[in-house]
């Protein structure tokens, strides 16, 4: 007993099945991240930033950082001196690029007496977990982040 599909809808299945299949992967191929990292940095975004970091290269003293979504960061700073536990709290504005984050004082603007801008090379590695801040290809900071 014959089937009742002839060669023609069969060829016609088929060619309907590959012209799918086609369309499918060439509409999923664009749904893949592209990164031109390698491989231990991932793309940096605003958003990488934003949490907690304590400074592992601070001891003995401690010394943590948090970054906001409104371009602002808080440093929190003990330091046993002479004795004495100090808590000092630093207020800044930050800016970056995919390579270098910068740092002024809170609300200040260009030109006022007070406002400076100290920027760092910057990289994240073991999954943006791990932050380093360099200067003339020094650490200054070597951060893990918290939350």
């Amino acid at each position: 007993m014959r089937l009742g599909i002839s060669r023609e809808n069969m060829k016609n299945a088929r060619l309907i099945l590959c012209v799918t299949l086609l369309l499918m992967s060439v509409c999923l191929s664009g749904c893949q991240e592209k990164s031109s990292n390698n491989g231990n940095q991932q793309h940096t975004t605003e958003n990488t930033f934003i949490g907690d970091w304590y400074d592992i290269s601070s001891s003995p003293d401690n010394d943590s950082w948090s970054f906001y979504m409104n371009k602002t960061a808080k440093d929190l700073l003990t330091q046993d001196i002479d004795g004495q536990s100090t808590t000092t709290i630093s207020w800044y504005d930050y800016t970056n690029d995919n390579t270098t984050l910068c740092f002024s004082p809170i609300n200040q603007s260009v030109g006022s007496s007070s406002y400076f801008s100290e920027c760092f090379s910057y990289s994240f590695s073991d999954n943006t977990t791990h932050l380093a801040f360099s200067s003339n290809g020094i650490v200054i900071m070597d951060m893990r982040k918290i939350s």
